[in-house]
């Protein structure tokens, strides 16, 4: 089985959760859930908590945890995929990120959380539809990173 493809072995998998009950790490679904979950929950604190940037700084080492699985989860299983070695290093060229690999995913949700905020900030007075297809690109880039698929090109439309 090729590296791209060893995360996505889904064998035995229905509903997205495993024989013992967890949700698989590796499906399009959860990890679209998780990553719309924190999107949602970065554009409502950033500007409403004082606390914002501890509380983003550790949501995006939790995230780095989780799909590394450096540390401990009862809700997930994750794979051969989630490790340093492949996932880290795989998003950290997919997204074009310079760094540790111990640390690429909690880089690449810094740099999503960032995005959202941008175009948050710059949607203002525009059409839903407008900066509701850009938020979507910018989930779909760290979703796709995350499964081990080749991200979209980030769009050039400034809003």
């Amino acid at each position: 089985m090729s590296r791209e493809r060893m995360h996505a072995e889904v064998s035995g998998i229905k509903d997205h959760t495993i024989p013992s009950g967890l949700e698989a790490l590796n499906t399009f679904p959860v990890v679209d859930r998780l990553v719309r979950s924190f999107t949602r929950e970065v554009i409502q604190r950033a500007n409403s908590s004082p606390d914002y940037m501890s509380w983003l700084e550790f949501e995006c080492r939790r995230m780095n945890g989780l799909f590394l699985g450096t540390s401990p989860s009862t809700k997930f299983e994750r794979g051969a995929w989630n490790s340093e070695d492949m996932l880290g290093d795989f998003i950290g060229r997919a997204l074009q990120i310079n760094g540790e690999t111990r640390l690429a995913v909690r880089d690449a949700f810094m740099i999503h959380a960032s995005r959202a905020i941008t175009i948050m900030q710059a949607s203002d007075g525009k059409p839903d539809s407008e900066w509701q297809k850009e938020l979507d690109l910018a989930v779909a880039q760290i979703r796709e990173a995350l499964l081990g698929n080749q991200p979209p090109l980030p769009s050039t439309n400034p809003l």
